[in-house]
């Protein structure tokens, strides 16, 4: 079906059918956070962590994260520097 938008500038429409408003908006709706980095010191330690989020939507979607900044296995808390 095809609306021709108009303005809703007089009283009177003809009686056609049109749109006078448009609204869209989005809402990000997260079904899996996946988070991926790696070390070179420990090139063999895995540092792969995912987790599916329950969520009451229809629709999900992933949300991917590369190269966050840990230093080691398990360290998510502290993301500064190694000191040498």
């Amino acid at each position: 079906m095809r609306l021709p938008y108009r303005e809703p500038s007089g009283l009177f429409d003809g009686a056609a059918e049109s749109v006078w408003d448009v609204r869209t908006w989005h809402n990000i709706a997260t079904g899996t956070v996946t988070t991926r980095d790696y070390n070179y010191r420990t090139a063999s330690t895995p540092m792969d962590a995912a987790v599916s989020v329950r969520n009451d939507a229809v629709t999900t979607g992933e949300y991917y994260r590369y190269a966050a900044p840990y230093r080691e296995a398990g360290d998510d808390s502290s993301p500064e520097p190694e000191t040498e």
